[in-house]
């Protein structure tokens, strides 16, 4: 708001509603402050008129002071309810509107299924193929008729403009979101036929905008793994170029981050995400530009741990630095929702297009120049 010079506006917002709810608490105070005094009024002016009538009543002998004593309890116990009932209708109504919002909540059927009987396993090659997928957000088509084919310990790089649909494509695998038509087969099995527990325990991914638990450093890593040694702990923090802003920290490994990460750099955050990803050790790993935010170095360093993983994972590497991808087995390039290149980078490069045009900018030189 300091940035962008919108104090005026938002206080203009607050008030607006400020005012709104203001009002609302008058007019609800003006209800109660009328009937209120009426209620206490009646309820108060009924004793004094059942001594008055009573003692008219036992000074003819049409009552016993007895009788009038009952009936005065009897009375009581009539009003009482009575005087409460004004309170009770309150809060029915918060109640009501309480119940509508929990059961709203409660009611709400999960849009991803699993099978009746779904395919169990407790660890998976790492075969993905695509059949035909299309995929939108409401009416926004994002994938069109996508196909292709990853084998067990391969490394593919997706590249492809803002809003091509990389990132769906890492969305899709852990079956998170369900696809609109084809298939998406692991191992040969649909995913909507896997057990999901066991699917997503076998697919790690890493996203672009990280999600830190408020927990030490340690327990954001070891989150994946709760087993994982201490020795591992820091083998991975090594592996992800984690290990050597950990080390200048208050408590190291102890350090306590805040919710989402607050007190660490973009890049920190990414890289703790990336170990986390690597102590998962799983046999599918996505890595949806986790590399965005760091620099040249590190990403360099973080280069060489994606080499260690090749072959042991199939690895799916989703960025906008050529860097990144030139030494993956294959590269995938999205253009609107379509492949619309495949190849390795040499062979991308040496052909015009999205992938060769990227290259150039970002190295700066033609590739007949190299």
């Amino acid at each position: 708001m300091r940035a962008f010079v919108r104090e005026a506006y938002e206080t203009e917002r607050f008030e607006k509603e400020n005012k709104g709810f203001q009002k609302a608490n008058v007019e609800s105070s003006k209800v109660w402050g009328t009937f209120i005094p009426l209620i206490d009024a009646c309820t108060g002016l009924m004793p004094v008129l059942l001594i008055l009538t009573g003692g008219i009543f036992i000074i003819r002998g049409s009552m016993t002071l007895g009788e009038l004593v009952v009936f005065n309890g009897l009375i009581w116990a009539i009003t009482q309810p009575l005087n409460m009932l004004g309170w009770l209708m309150n809060d029915v109504q918060r109640f009501r509107t309480s119940a509508e919002r929990v059961f709203a909540i409660y009611t709400v059927e999960p849009k991803i299924v699993e099978a009746k009987l779904p395919y169990k396993a407790e660890t998976i090659r790492g075969d993905i193929e695509f059949k035909s997928v299309s995929f939108g957000y409401g009416t926004s088509s994002i994938l069109r008729d996508v196909s292709f084919k990853i084998e067990a310990g391969k490394t593919i790089g997706i590249l492809g403009p803002t809003g091509s649909g990389k990132s769906t494509i890492a969305r899709l695998i852990p079956r998170w979101y369900e696809v609109e038509s084809g298939q998406i087969l692991v191992d040969g099995i649909d995913v909507k036929n896997w057990a999901i527990q066991d699917l997503r325990r076998n697919i790690g991914v890493a996203m672009q905008d990280p999600f830190l638990f408020s927990d030490s450093i340690e327990g954001n890593i070891a989150f994946a793994n709760p087993e994982i040694t201490d020795s591992e702990l820091r083998r991975v923090a090594e592996l992800a170029a984690s290990d050597d802003f950990i080390a200048k920290m208050s408590e190291s490994f102890q350090t306590v981050v805040g919710e989402r990460g607050v007190g660490l750099s973009g890049g920190q955050r990414q890289r703790l995400t990336l170990a986390r990803l690597i102590a998962a050790n799983t046999p599918i790993m996505i890595l949806d530009d986790t590399t965005s935010s760091v620099d040249l170095e590190t990403e360099e360093k973080i280069r060489s741990s994606i080499d260690y993983l090749k072959g042991k994972h199939t690895l799916i590497i989703i960025t906008h630095r050529i860097s990144s991808l030139k030494d993956a087995d294959s590269i995938m390039v999205l253009e609107k929702g379509r492949i619309k290149d495949w190849g390795t980078h040499e062979e991308l490069i040496s052909r015009s297009g999205y992938y060769h045009n990227v290259w150039q900018y970002q190295i700066g030189e033609d590739y007949g120049a190299k």
